[in-house]
Protein backbone atom coordinates (compact mmCIF):
# COMPACT_ATOMS: atom_id res chain seq x y z
CA UNK A 1 0.00 0.00 0.00
CA UNK A 2 2.62 2.57 1.01
CA UNK A 3 5.49 0.87 -0.79
CA UNK A 4 7.24 -0.30 2.37
CA UNK A 5 8.23 -3.71 0.97
CA UNK A 6 9.65 -2.38 -2.28
CA UNK A 7 11.50 0.38 -0.43
CA UNK A 8 12.93 -2.17 2.02
CA UNK A 9 14.05 -4.33 -0.91
CA UNK A 10 15.92 -1.37 -2.38
CA UNK A 11 17.50 -0.39 0.93
CA UNK A 12 18.59 -3.94 1.74
CA UNK A 13 20.02 -4.36 -1.78
CA UNK A 14 22.06 -1.18 -1.29
CA UNK A 15 23.18 -2.16 2.20
CA UNK A 16 24.19 -5.69 1.14
CA UNK A 17 26.80 -4.15 -1.17
CA UNK A 18 28.57 -2.62 1.84
CA UNK A 19 27.43 -4.60 4.88
CA UNK A 20 27.65 -8.37 5.21
CA UNK A 21 25.31 -9.29 8.02
CA UNK A 22 22.02 -7.39 8.18
CA UNK A 23 19.14 -7.88 10.59
CA UNK A 24 15.58 -6.62 10.24
CA UNK A 25 13.52 -5.36 13.15
CA UNK A 26 9.85 -4.46 13.10
CA UNK A 27 9.54 -2.92 16.58
CA UNK A 28 5.74 -2.95 16.61
CA UNK A 29 3.54 -5.43 14.79
CA UNK A 30 -0.21 -5.71 14.52
CA UNK A 31 -0.09 -9.28 13.25
CA UNK A 32 2.97 -11.46 13.88
CA UNK A 33 1.80 -14.02 11.32
CA UNK A 34 1.61 -11.42 8.54
CA UNK A 35 5.00 -9.97 9.46
CA UNK A 36 6.39 -13.49 9.71
CA UNK A 37 5.59 -13.94 6.03
CA UNK A 38 7.39 -10.68 5.21
CA UNK A 39 10.49 -11.57 7.21
CA UNK A 40 10.52 -15.04 5.66
CA UNK A 41 10.50 -13.43 2.21
CA UNK A 42 13.35 -11.02 3.06
CA UNK A 43 15.35 -13.73 4.83
CA UNK A 44 15.13 -16.08 1.86
CA UNK A 45 15.52 -13.49 -0.90
CA UNK A 46 18.56 -11.78 0.65
CA UNK A 47 19.92 -14.89 2.41
CA UNK A 48 19.84 -13.20 5.80
CA UNK A 49 21.14 -15.24 8.74
CA UNK A 50 18.70 -13.78 11.25
CA UNK A 51 16.28 -16.02 13.14
CA UNK A 52 12.84 -14.70 12.14
CA UNK A 53 11.66 -14.94 15.78
CA UNK A 54 14.08 -12.10 16.61
CA UNK A 55 12.72 -9.83 13.91
CA UNK A 56 9.67 -8.34 15.60
CA UNK A 57 9.08 -6.64 18.88
CA UNK A 58 5.83 -5.84 20.64
CA UNK A 59 2.26 -6.29 19.44
CA UNK A 60 -0.14 -3.38 19.14
CA UNK A 61 -2.41 -4.95 21.76
CA UNK A 62 0.49 -5.24 24.25
CA UNK A 63 1.41 -1.59 23.63
CA UNK A 64 -2.15 -0.49 24.31
CA UNK A 65 -2.13 -2.42 27.60
CA UNK A 66 1.18 -0.91 28.70
CA UNK A 67 0.09 2.63 27.80
CA UNK A 68 -3.17 2.10 29.70
CA UNK A 69 -1.03 1.10 32.71
CA UNK A 70 1.00 4.30 32.17
CA UNK A 71 4.02 2.09 31.53
CA UNK A 72 5.39 3.47 28.27
CA UNK A 73 8.94 3.10 29.57
CA UNK A 74 8.50 -0.68 29.44
CA UNK A 75 7.88 -0.41 25.71
CA UNK A 76 11.02 1.63 25.06
CA UNK A 77 13.18 -0.51 27.35
CA UNK A 78 11.97 -3.71 25.67
CA UNK A 79 12.60 -2.34 22.19
CA UNK A 80 16.03 -0.98 23.16
CA UNK A 81 17.07 -4.35 24.61
CA UNK A 82 15.96 -6.15 21.45
CA UNK A 83 17.64 -3.60 19.17
CA UNK A 84 20.91 -3.75 21.12
CA UNK A 85 20.88 -7.56 21.09
CA UNK A 86 20.56 -7.51 17.29
CA UNK A 87 23.20 -4.79 16.98
CA UNK A 88 25.63 -6.90 19.02
CA UNK A 89 25.09 -9.85 16.68
CA UNK A 90 24.77 -8.17 13.25
CA UNK A 91 26.69 -5.50 11.37
CA UNK A 92 23.59 -3.43 10.68
CA UNK A 93 19.99 -3.40 11.94
CA UNK A 94 17.30 -2.03 9.66
CA UNK A 95 14.14 -1.08 11.54
CA UNK A 96 10.82 -1.01 9.72
CA UNK A 97 8.41 1.66 10.89
CA UNK A 98 4.91 1.18 12.17
CA UNK A 99 1.97 1.40 9.79
CA UNK A 100 -0.96 0.79 12.09
CA UNK A 101 -4.06 2.96 11.85
CA UNK A 102 -5.30 1.20 14.97
CA UNK A 103 -2.26 2.42 16.90
CA UNK A 104 -2.23 5.91 15.35
CA UNK A 105 -5.81 6.46 16.49
CA UNK A 106 -4.89 5.32 20.02
CA UNK A 107 -1.78 7.50 20.46
CA UNK A 108 -1.44 11.25 20.52
CA UNK A 109 2.17 11.19 19.25
CA UNK A 110 4.11 9.74 16.31
CA UNK A 111 5.36 6.38 17.55
CA UNK A 112 7.92 6.00 14.74
CA UNK A 113 9.76 9.17 15.75
CA UNK A 114 9.52 8.23 19.43
CA UNK A 115 11.08 4.83 18.74
CA UNK A 116 13.80 6.37 16.57
CA UNK A 117 14.57 8.93 19.28
CA UNK A 118 14.78 6.27 21.98
CA UNK A 119 16.96 3.97 19.85
CA UNK A 120 19.00 6.97 18.66
CA UNK A 121 18.69 5.96 15.01
CA UNK A 122 18.04 8.00 11.85
CA UNK A 123 14.87 7.53 9.81
CA UNK A 124 13.74 7.31 6.23
CA UNK A 125 10.04 8.02 5.83
CA UNK A 126 7.66 6.70 3.18
CA UNK A 127 4.64 8.62 1.93
CA UNK A 128 1.96 6.93 -0.13
CA UNK A 129 1.21 9.31 -3.00
CA UNK A 130 -1.44 7.16 -4.63
CA UNK A 131 -4.37 9.32 -5.73
CA UNK A 132 -3.18 12.13 -3.48
CA UNK A 133 -3.19 15.80 -4.41
CA UNK A 134 0.06 17.73 -4.48
CA UNK A 135 -1.06 19.84 -1.50
CA UNK A 136 -1.72 16.73 0.61
CA UNK A 137 1.68 15.23 -0.18
CA UNK A 138 3.35 18.57 0.53
CA UNK A 139 1.58 18.73 3.92
CA UNK A 140 2.82 15.20 4.72
CA UNK A 141 6.38 16.17 3.81
CA UNK A 142 6.18 19.30 5.96
CA UNK A 143 4.75 17.30 8.88
CA UNK A 144 7.50 14.66 8.65
CA UNK A 145 10.26 17.27 8.56
CA UNK A 146 8.70 19.17 11.47
CA UNK A 147 8.31 16.00 13.57
CA UNK A 148 11.90 14.91 12.95
CA UNK A 149 13.18 18.33 14.02
CA UNK A 150 10.84 18.47 17.03
CA UNK A 151 11.96 15.01 18.20
CA UNK A 152 15.63 15.56 17.38
CA UNK A 153 15.70 12.61 14.98
CA UNK A 154 17.93 12.65 11.91
CA UNK A 155 15.79 12.38 8.76
CA UNK A 156 17.83 10.83 5.93
CA UNK A 157 15.14 11.25 3.29
CA UNK A 158 11.53 10.78 2.28
CA UNK A 159 10.35 8.26 -0.30
CA UNK A 160 7.14 9.28 -2.01
CA UNK A 161 5.66 6.24 -3.65
CA UNK A 162 3.03 5.85 -6.38
CA UNK A 163 3.18 9.50 -7.42
CA UNK A 164 0.98 10.45 -10.38
CA UNK A 165 2.76 11.90 -13.39
CA UNK A 166 0.80 15.16 -13.22
CA UNK A 167 2.33 16.13 -9.85
CA UNK A 168 5.75 14.51 -10.27
CA UNK A 169 7.37 17.70 -11.57
CA UNK A 170 5.87 19.83 -8.77
CA UNK A 171 7.45 17.48 -6.24
CA UNK A 172 10.78 17.56 -8.08
CA UNK A 173 10.71 21.35 -7.93
CA UNK A 174 10.08 21.47 -4.18
CA UNK A 175 12.85 22.91 -2.07
CA UNK A 176 13.15 21.01 1.20
CA UNK A 177 16.07 20.31 3.51
CA UNK A 178 16.00 16.51 3.04
CA UNK A 179 16.27 14.38 -0.09
CA UNK A 180 12.98 13.38 -1.71
CA UNK A 181 12.92 10.09 -3.58
CA UNK A 182 10.01 10.01 -6.01
CA UNK A 183 8.61 6.72 -7.27
CA UNK A 184 5.89 6.92 -9.95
Amino acid sequence: KSGMRITLMGLISMLKQEVQDIALLKPIVSDKKEYGEDIEFFTNYFKLTQDPKNSYGISVSKIKKEIARDNIEYIYETLLEQYEALLNRYDFVLCEGVQSLELEEFLDFDINFEIAKNLQIPVIEIVNGYQERFETIKENITYIIHQSQKEGVQLLGIFINRVSNDILQKLKDMSVEVPLFLLP
